[in-house]
Formats: structure tokens, C-alpha cells, sequence
């Protein structure tokens, strides 16, 4: 008779449905460790430096304007001819302001702090979302001259347009992201406490 016939069966009360607690830390979820989120979340603030926007005229892209150029207005355009000065944008500034609030959450690495950067990370991506409203429903007069005045008396129009860069769009992702894995962190520290 061997070892394994003598065994008893096991009742269903000590069988757990949990894979056993791994010492290594191999088994840990990614968006645990503390880099990936500190990482992102710089990341987000590295693309606010980069451009969010171009102002385009007739197909050519005359005028690309920053994050950074949008939260704090100034001179935009390097340009005498497209150049203009710009008032801030409330919505910009906003989202900026998050970014780096949430980064400072991040590297105080409190667990009480997971809820703010939740709220923080949705305020983040709901104001990059009511600035790309605004700016495409706004006149883009504020961003770049218009000659439409002189092109009209020579029969030509000019077309110009705001589109939004890939830096804007993966910052608007990026915003989403670090919301869904704070919000996995806190639930998963709310489930052991």
C-alpha cells in the first residue's frame, strides 16, 4: 500500500480557491509596482511639452501649440507671420495641474492617497476632453491670423483647421489609464484590509 492510498479526502471547507502566496513576487499584478505608475504619470507631464494641437492652413501645418503653450497662454508660433499671443486655457491648466499634483501623490506612495489619484486622473482626462470641445467649437482667431479678407478679393479661400497631434490623444490615455490602475490598486488594498 502506498502513501497515496492511505490519504484522506480533502472536505471542501480546506480547499482554497486562491493560488498559494508566492514569496518571489512573481505573481504580483504589474500595475502594483510602484514604477509603472510613477512612470506614466511623468509621462503625462512629459507630453504636455510636447505638441497638443496644430493650427493648419489649407493642408500645411503652420502652427503646432504645446500643452504647455495652451495651460499658460503666451506666444505661440515661432513665426512673425503665424505668431500670436494667447490667453491661457482654463482646461489645460487644469489638466496640467492634476498631472503633476497626482505625480507628487504617487511618490508619497500612501494608500490613503489611491482615492485622490482617482479623482485626480478623471478630473485630468475630463478636462482634456472639454479642451478639445472647446477648441474645436471656438474660432481659431486666438491661435493664428485668418487672411480670408485679402484671399477673397483674389477668388481663393482659405481653409484653416485645428487638428489634434497623437501627444494629445495619448495623453488623454494615458490620463485614463493611471485612473483604472489607481482604482485597481485601492481595490485591491480595500479587498485585504
Amino acid at each position: 500500500m502506498t502513501d497515496l492510498d492511505n490519504q484522506k479526502p480533502l472536505d471542501s471547507e480546506t480547499v482554497s480557491t486562491q493560488p498559494p502566496a508566492d514569496p518571489t513576487g512573481q505573481n504580483i499584478p504589474i500595475y502594483t509596482r510602484p514604477w509603472l505608475l510613477r512612470g506614466l504619470n511623468g509621462l503625462i507631464v512629459f507630453c504636455f511639452f510636447l505638441p497638443f494641437c496644430n493650427v493648419t492652413c489649407n493642408g500645411l501645418s503652420v502652427l503646432p501649440i504645446t500643452g504647455v503653450q495652451l495651460a499658460f497662454g503666451g506666444n505661440v508660433g515661432g513665426d512673425d507671420t503665424f505668431a500670436s499671443a494667447s490667453s491661457f486655457n482654463i482646461f489645460a491648466l487644469i489638466a496640467l495641474i492634476t498631472a503633476i499634483v497626482s505625480l507628487g501623490l504617487f511618490f508619497m506612495n500612501a494608500y490613503k492617497m489611491r482615492i485622490f489619484n482617482i479623482i485626480l486622473g478623471s478630473l485630468g482626462a475630463l478636462s482634456l476632453l472639454a479642451l478639445y470641445i472647446q477648441l474645436k467649437l471656438t474660432n481659431l482667431s486666438q491661435y493664428g491670423r485668418n487672411n480670408t479678407d485679402s484671399d477673397s478679393l483674389l477668388g481663393t479661400s482659405t481653409i484653416v483647421s485645428l487638428n489634434f497631434t497623437a501627444s494629445f490623444m495619448l495623453t488623454l490615455l494615458l490620463f485614463g489609464t493611471i485612473t483604472t490602475l489607481s482604482y485597481l490598486l485601492y481595490r485591491d488594498k480595500q479587498n485585504l484590509a
